[in-house]
């Protein structure tokens, strides 16, 4: 389920970054999937990690959990800003778009690789 999670975040990422031309009405359907992916992954992660290990640990594993979701938080996000920067910007719509465009791919690319070694946890 876990991994089930972070891959609909990252289709529905990076489908936002293919329908960025698109009128709004575009963006609802990939907005559902990258939100359903998170509703689906966070607790499915939680319950793997703290599931892992014995009683007397499920204190400690639930905080480094923690550690490592906040820390991919304060990773991913600057990644996914430096992304809409070198590739876009603000100045004008076009460059708005282009950086979006680039920031939404990130986001999504990331969620595939935080897949990777997720699949490892979830079949020990």
């Amino acid at each position: 389920m876990a991994v089930c999670g972070v891959v609909f975040q990252g289709v529905g990422y990076l489908a936002l970054a293919v329908f960025a031309h698109q009128s709004y009405l575009w963006f609802v359907l990939p907005l559902m999937i990258a939100g359903i992916g998170l509703s689906i992954g966070g607790p499915a992660m939680q319950k793997a990690v703290v599931g892992l290990v014995p009683r007397t640990a499920v204190g400690s594993a639930s905080g480094l959990y923690n550690l490592f979701r906040l820390l991919g938080g304060a990773v991913g996000v600057p990644v996914s800003v430096m992304a809409f920067y070198w590739l876009g910007g603000m100045a004008n719509p076009t460059q708005l778009t282009h950086g979006f465009v680039a920031a939404m791919a990130t986001a999504g690319i990331l969620s595939f690789l935080g897949a990777l070694p997720l699949s490892r946890i979830s079949n020990e």
